[in-house]
C-alpha cells in the first residue's frame, strides 16, 4: 500500500478517532472518547458515502455533541463507581476495638502516636495519654486513629 492511500478521509478520520479515544485514557473527564465515536462514525461513513468535507465536520461536530450530552453522565457513572456503591467495607472497620500502644504522649484533645500491627499511626484522643499506655481503637477520623485507654 502506498501512503497516499492512508490520506484519504476515511483512514484520517479513522485513525483520528482511535487517537482521541486512547487520549481519553489518559486525560481525565470523560470528553474525548465522544469526539473519537464521532471521528469514528465519519470514517465509516466516507468509507461507504462519497462526503464533502463541509458534511463531514457538520456530521462529526452533531454526533460529536449529541452523544457528549446525551450519554456523558451514563459513563460517567458506570466507570467512576465509588466505594460505596461497591459495598466495600471500610478497611479501618477491622482496626475498630484492637489494642495498640501509645509510642508519643497524646495530649488531652490533641493528637499523638500509637503503633498498631507494626505501623505508627497517629491518634487522638478525650483526654491525656502517655508514652508506653495500651489504649483500644473505638473509631477513625480519615487516617487517625480515635482511641482510648485500657
Amino acid at each position: 500500500m502506498e501512503i497516499e492511500q492512508f490520506l484519504k478521509p476515511q483512514y484520517l478520520w479513522i485513525i483520528g478517532g482511535f487517537v482521541l479515544i486512547l487520549t481519553e485514557l489518559a486525560l481525565p473527564g470523560l470528553t474525548l472518547l465522544f469526539f473519537g465515536m464521532g471521528a469514528l462514525l465519519v470514517g465509516i461513513l466516507c468509507w461507504i458515502f462519497d462526503l464533502s468535507l463541509n458534511l463531514q465536520l457538520t456530521i462529526f461536530l452533531i454526533t460529536s455533541i449529541i452523544t457528549l450530552l446525551t450519554l456523558r453522565n451514563s459513563f460517567k457513572r458506570f466507570f467512576s463507581r465509588t466505594l460505596k456503591d461497591e459495598n466495600v467495607p471500610n478497611d479501618f472497620d477491622e482496626f475498630v476495638g484492637q489494642r495498640a500502644v501509645v509510642v508519643e504522649d497524646i495530649p488531652d484533645n490533641g493528637i499523638g502516636k500509637v503503633e498498631f500491627r507494626g505501623t505508627r499511626w497517629e491518634a487522638e484522643a478525650s483526654g491525656s495519654i502517655v508514652k508506653g499506655a495500651s489504649v483500644r481503637i473505638i473509631n477513625k477520623k480519615n487516617i487517625t486513629l480515635i482511641v482510648k485507654i485500657i
